[in-house]
């Protein structure tokens, strides 16, 4: 759902009559579309709940910048090519030098395109009607004009950022070397004297201590030949770097008191265990299930949630249900349930870097 709104805020607290209309109808998108005219605020703490971040100065998120230009129906397309174009940022579809949009992207071409490959688990989106693709330029030509120039060029990348679109080529002199998977290749000279053209043929590239010295760029193809159009300057920001948790147990800990609350008491299983677990919301198996009850003549609530994996590992946990005595009701016990189960979800996937998955 995060990754189909497509901003910088968790997605629970945008305006669910903008926004959810872009989203996949899921228990999750149901639960925002509900609470958010009741006057229910759900939020997260900002170490368990992923977002994407920028990676470089100036960076943007797409979507709120089209928010601000588009609304409705024109918004729902605008976002349908960006999740066919598996972009986030600014800097996903912008060149690496900064300075502009690339032109593959424009004209509605994936990652290939311009040597880039993305790191995300994305929801497909199938082929777009045409209209689509023309209000999508449209936008960015609205956004940067037709020559696709931003009007704030990117600065220099911070230090430790996570890249969710990877450029995947690379040059050192006269070597164009490219990133597949974890295997390098490289492309010779078009001619003896090119610098930005290449044959298509590749060879394995054994020279991996070179990389350290080579600058990233982006690429473009015709039938017989590979051309560099962009080239980084490889300007970094160096930032002190997060203190890390070294259990799931530990990570909860880092949660506020009132997020521990909501949680409750966890059963936590064996850690070594856990990877089973993991597996299961990666490979779309894991269950989850949630529930809350209110004893109306002690005037209690409390709510119980379990993500169980398909060999019967489980992570579950039950607490007590706040709130006043009018609004202590069956509806908000099994809300908080919810709520536990997404929150201990999130740190599931902060802990073990999940990228992708489903729990039914």
């Amino acid at each position: 759902t995060q990754i189909e709104c497509g901003t910088s805020t968790p997605f629970f607290l945008l305006n669910a009559d903008q926004w959810n209309p872009l989203v996949t109808r899921t228990w999750i998108s149901q639960i925002w579309l509900e609470c958010q005219p009741l006057g229910i605020e759900i939020r997260f703490h900002q170490t368990s709940f992923w977002t994407p971040k920028p990676v470089r100065e100036n960076d943007l998120y797409i979507m709120e910048v089209a928010a601000r230009l588009y609304a409705g129906r024109q918004l729902q397309q605008i976002n349908m090519c960006r999740l066919a174009l598996q972009a986030t940022l600014l800097s996903d579809i912008a060149s690496v030098d900064g300075r502009r949009i690339l032109r593959a992207y424009y004209n509605g071409k994936n990652h290939v395109a311009s040597g880039r490959r993305t790191r995300l688990n994305w929801p497909p989106v199938g082929e777009l009607p045409k209209s689509w693709w023309r209000q999508w330029q449209q936008f960015l030509e609205q956004w940067c004009g037709t020559a696709l120039h931003l009007p704030l060029p990117l600065g220099r990348w911070y230090e430790g950022a996570e890249m969710l679109t990877q450029c995947c080529f690379f040059q050192h002199e006269q070597r164009l070397i490219m990133q597949q998977k974890s295997g390098f290749y490289e492309f010779v000279p078009f001619t003896a004297r090119s610098r930005t053209r290449f044959q298509l043929q590749a060879f394995p590239f054994d020279d991996l201590h070179l990389l350290q010295h080579a600058h990233v760029v982006d690429i473009t193809y015709n039938s017989n030949s590979i051309f560099i159009i962009a080239k980084s300057p490889q300007n970094i920001i160096s930032q002190e770097p997060d203190p890390i948790a070294t259990s799931l147990q530990e990570l909860y800990l880092h949660l506020s008191p009132e997020l521990r609350r909501i949680i409750g008491h966890v059963e936590w299983p064996e850690p070594h265990t856990l990877i089973h677990l993991v597996d299961s919301v990666k490979h779309g198996t894991a269950i989850g299930v949630s529930d809350g009850s209110v004893r109306t003549n002690s005037n209690k609530a409390t709510h119980a949630w379990i993500i169980q994996a398909q060999p019967g590992i489980e992570i579950s946990g039950s607490g007590p249900v706040d709130g006043t005595d009018d609004a202590r009701t069956s509806h908000r016990a099994e809300i908080q349930g919810t709520t536990a189960l997404f929150l201990i979800l999130s740190l599931l996937v902060k802990f073990f870097h999940i990228t992708g998955g489903k729990i039914l």
